[in-house]
């Protein structure tokens, strides 16, 4: 399939890009399905001064979640290890022995069903957010992998069924968008701040459910 790595080779087909050879120059990854922000360096030195910083926890990142269920606290922090699902090797899940992972969350906004969250990540473990967020109960909208998709539909009311299935066929996806990016330049030190709006399929979803509550 058509991936980012495949696309920056098309764009500078002479490339001598860092890091690993099918992943040039990614400095960190997004999930297939997530939507947003990711910083790409175009010079080894680039590549590993922002590799040491992510390290370091020294660049923020923060995302945009819509999630099931209403959540009961303002906010929270998971700090549980994540490692290979023992039943499944193509899922991650919270496991003993897995590698340490910290995701910080704050509740913007509360629907029926579903809430809005803001999530920063202290470690970028693979699929961290999907499994942090799933083990707290509030499995990310959308996710068909770790249990936010159809499955879930029995959350909603049976009123509410049809509506929030037809969200779902117009996600194809889950819900969740990297919207600020922030590092400093590894070279010079300058500080850059990247922010970008949810994309249309996730806004559209909000804005049907700001607009359900205000005709309820």
């Amino acid at each position: 399939r058509p991936t980012l790595a495949h696309a920056l080779l098309h764009r500078y087909p002479d490339w001598s890009s860092p890091g690993a050879p099918h992943r040039p120059g990614i400095v960190h990854r997004l999930d297939r399905e997530t939507s947003g922000l990711m910083v790409i360096a175009r010079s080894p030195q680039a590549y590993l001064g922002l590799v040491r910083a992510i390290a370091r926890r020294e660049v923020s990142r923060r995302y945009l979640a819509l999630v099931w269920g209403r959540t009961s606290l303002d906010s929270g922090e998971i700090r549980e290890p994540i490692g290979r699902d023992v039943r499944d090797r193509r899922r991650m899940a919270v496991t003993r022995d897995g590698r340490e992972a910290d995701t910080r969350w704050r509740t913007l906004r509360r629907f029926d069903t579903l809430s809005l969250i803001d999530i920063v990540l202290g470690t970028g473990r693979s699929h961290q957010i999907r499994v942090h967020l799933s083990w707290i109960g509030h499995p990310v909208f959308g996710d068909s992998v770790y249990g936010g998709a159809g499955a879930s539909l029995t959350r909603a009311t049976r009123e509410d069924r049809p509506a929030m299935a037809r969200r779902l066929r117009r996600l194809r996806r889950q819900a969740l968008h990297a919207y600020h990016l922030a590092f400093r330049h590894p070279v010079d030190g300058r500080l850059f701040r990247f922010e970008t709006p949810a994309p249309p399929d996730i806004d559209e979803v909000l804005r049907e459910l700001t607009e359900g509550e205000a005709t309820a």
